[in-house]
Parts: structure tokens; C-alpha cells; sequence
């Protein structure tokens, strides 16, 4: 067995389907080409219950070792994957979110208000929303800016 991760890719969004998941496609894609493994990979709507029970699923599997969260991070009343994840969470990586967002602000400029709050730890797992917008963009900063957990 390698030492690569298991890892699972969760979209948040309303609209993507498989096909035009571009964020998701860059994730899985980046995590492959780190020598990590796709433990799973799915679209939920914007939808705190949905996203919750999903998470859920995944942190209880003990071959899931580390999960990918991308959309649902705007400032609509429909995005509401900072708030679905929360009660999730064992611990805080404070000033992540602010890291995150000085890196966006130096990349796109002033359209940084975002939500994207964040690493934070799940018991056992790691979740870390690398979303800017939707645009696989903030996917490839959170990746190249941040560094990809290599094996």
C-alpha cells in the first residue's frame, strides 16, 4: 500500500452536474497527481442537511482519511457550507481563512469576500474548502499557494 491519503471530493452546488464540475474535476485531478487515492466524489445541493449528512458519512468511515470541500461559500442565502460544517468541526486552525484570503486578494483582487473560512479538523479527518467563487482558480491557489499533502 502507498502512503498516499484516501480522500474524498464533496461539490456544493446547485447547478454542477458531473459533467460541468469543474472545481471538483480539478480536485480529484490534483489529488491523483499527488499520489493520493479518490475514496469518493459527489455533488450535493446547497443544503445545510445534505451537506451535513454527507460529511458525516464520510468522517465515520475510517478509510476516508481526508475530505475535499468545494462551493457553497458565497454570501447568498443558499450558500451555507461554512454553517453545514461548523458543528462538525473538533478543532480551529485560526488564521487559515485569512491566510486564504490575502493569497485570493493578490490573485483576483478586491472580489476576495469570500467565506471560505478555512482548515479545520474533523475527528480523524482534515477538511479544507479551497473554493474561491466556484472557479477551479481558487482550487489551484488553495493547492500551489498552500501546498498539496504529498505522500
Amino acid at each position: 500500500m502507498s502512503d498516499g491519503l484516501n480522500i474524498a471530493v464533496l461539490t456544493v452546488s446547485d447547478t454542477r452536474t458531473a459533467d460541468t464540475d469543474t472545481s471538483g474535476q480539478f480536485l480529484e485531478d490534483a489529488l491523483l497527481e499527488a499520489g493520493h487515492r479518490l475514496a469518493d466524489r459527489t455533488i450535493v445541493i446547497d443544503d445545510i442537511y445534505q451537506i451535513r449528512a454527507r460529511l458525516s458519512a464520510w468522517i465515520a468511515d475510517s478509510t476516508v482519511h481526508a475530505i475535499l470541500v468545494t462551493g457553497g461559500t458565497g454570501f447568498s442565502g443558499r450558500d451555507s457550507t461554512p454553517e453545514a460544517v461548523l458543528p462538525l468541526f473538533d478543532k480551529t486552525i485560526e488564521g487559515f481563512g485569512e491566510v486564504f484570503r490575502a493569497l485570493s486578494l493578490q490573485e483576483i483582487g478586491s472580489s476576495t469576500a469570500f467565506r471560505a473560512s478555512l482548515f479545520k479538523k474533523f475527528k480523524r479527518h482534515y477538511w479544507r474548502n479551497a473554493n474561491r467563487h466556484g472557479r477551479p482558480t481558487g482550487c489551484h491557489n488553495g493547492r500551489h499557494r498552500k501546498g498539496c499533502a504529498r505522500p
